[in-house]
């Protein structure tokens, strides 16, 4: 419940529901993930899992289909603090059952 009531400045929690809206109905084909350094000399970097391995793309025309992908996922995701609503309600239903 740390996480969930900010209790970790570096992570924001965002809950996209079953019935968001996507942008484009941008829907993701696979797990991915983003990352950024904090040396500007550094790319963005996207990892894609598969079966049998992690596919690593650093190049910007492959990572910015991702990063655009992100952004609409993200804008149709309920913001931090109704996420937080979202997962306690549910919590609460999981444990009363």
């Amino acid at each position: 419940m740390e996480v969930i009531n900010g209790g970790q400045r570096n992570v924001t929690l965002r809950v996209l529901p079953t019935r968001a809206r996507i942008a484009d109905f941008a829907v993701p084909r696979g797990t991915f993930s983003i990352y950024s350094y904090p040396d500007p000399g550094d790319p963005q970097v996207v990892a894609r899992d598969t079966v049998t391995s992690y596919v690593i793309l650093t190049d910007e025309a492959q990572v910015s289909p991702y990063e655009k992908l992100y952004d609409r996922l993200r804008d149709a995701a309920l913001p931090p603090a109704e996420s937080a609503d979202f997962l306690a309600r549910a919590a609460c239903e999981i444990a009363a059952d």
